[in-house]
């Protein structure tokens, strides 16, 4: 099977950007591009947050419903 990879790019670096088209990429690759270490953290969270917000909510129904 494929493993999805992410690549973590940081385009403060102008010698990033030719990095980045020499990158050989395959199908579910995921780039991920930030410019600031707070919009970074703040990007995961939320990204985390809408996955585990709806698995919380399904959980507090089952357990209510139960």
């Amino acid at each position: 099977p494929v493993v999805p990879v992410v690549y973590r790019i940081d385009m403060r670096d102008p010698n990033s950007l030719f990095t980045s088209q020499a990158f050989r990429m395959r199908n579910r690759d995921l780039v991920y591009v930030s410019n600031a270490p707070f919009t970074e953290v703040s990007k995961v969270v939320s990204v985390f947050s809408t996955v585990a917000g709806p698995v919380a909510s399904a959980a507090s129904v089952y357990a209510y419903a139960r």
